[in-house]
């Protein structure tokens, strides 16, 4: 899945979002077409920004990662005065600016966008290509040959008689993880259910009152909040965290889900 989120503060009054919510618009009408040939689903959102965050206007963010980032990983935010803002809040205001191939803008033009979406496709599909598929049940592996269950689970069935908090609680889980980290697959097994990047990084439990997280990192941490961890090997340590509330589901938990995200672990 490509997410596109696009952060503004005014759209009928500050030119900087009129033009880039244009930009935007005629990107997604021309790649359409062409994304949706590739099977790749897209989750455009619009999110007004507060006064308090003005500065981060305009915004593209493409599966959770700043374009400026994705096209020059050394980018900086750069700002100078918006006239049309300073009008709207009454007092001087600052707003992004962006330079692209050598020349600025006070948008994101169309271009810029089109140019990030495809490096962020092309990377995907990088990660995609090294995986074996099995011609069986469909799931991939980073080795040829993996052994694994072809068994087929429906997801439904992990939440039976736990649909008022289980669920909820792991929907909140995956849409915090696709929307700070990146995009992520669903693999639905009899034992639990695994969160799939280009390999399994996390291994979520549907208890009747909360849900229970397994997760692999190369570090020992040291935190009350962990239940449970294995030390499987020199360098890795598998973790298990139980979640009753949705505010246990922070910006800490995700920091450490981010890191076995981005390793070369299998959690089992």
């Amino acid at each position: 899945m490509l997410k596109i989120e696009f952060l503004y503060y005014d759209k009928s009054t500050c030119r900087r979002c009129i033009s880039t919510d244009k930009s935007v618009k005629l990107t997604l009408r021309e790649l359409k077409k062409i994304i949706e040939k590739s099977n790749v689903k897209i989750d455009f959102k619009e999110k007004r920004l507060p006064k308090s965050k003005i500065y981060l206007s305009p915004s593209i963010l493409i599966n959770g990662k700043d374009i400026e980032k994705i096209l020059n990983k050394k980018s900086r935010l750069k700002l100078n005065i918006c006239s049309d803002c300073c009008k709207l809040i009454g007092c001087f205001v600052n707003c992004r600016t962006f330079n692209y191939k050598n020349k600025n803008y006070n948008y994101i033009p169309k271009r810029m966008i089109i140019d990030a979406i495809k490096i962020v496709l092309k990377n995907s599909y990088k990660i995609m290509k090294k995986l074996w598929t099995c011609p069986k049940c469909k799931r991939q592996f980073e080795k040829k040959g993996q052994v694994h269950s072809c068994t087929v689970y429906s997801l439904e069935k992990h939440f039976k008689g736990k649909e008022e908090v289980a669920k909820p609680l792991f929907n909140t889980l995956k849409d915090k993880i696709e929307k700070n980290i990146g995009p992520l697959k669903i693999e639905s097994l009899p034992c639990c259910i695994h969160f799939v990047s280009s390999y399994t990084f996390a291994a979520v439990y549907a208890l009747k009152n909360k849900i229970r997280i397994h997760f692999t990192l190369d570090y020992k941490l040291n935190s009350s909040r962990i239940d449970k961890f294995t030390q499987m090997s020199a360098n890795r340590y598998l973790y298990s965290i139980d979640i009753e509330k949705e505010d246990k589901i922070d910006k800490e938990l995700i920091s450490w889900l981010k890191t076995a995200y981005n390793l070369k672990h299998r959690v089992r």
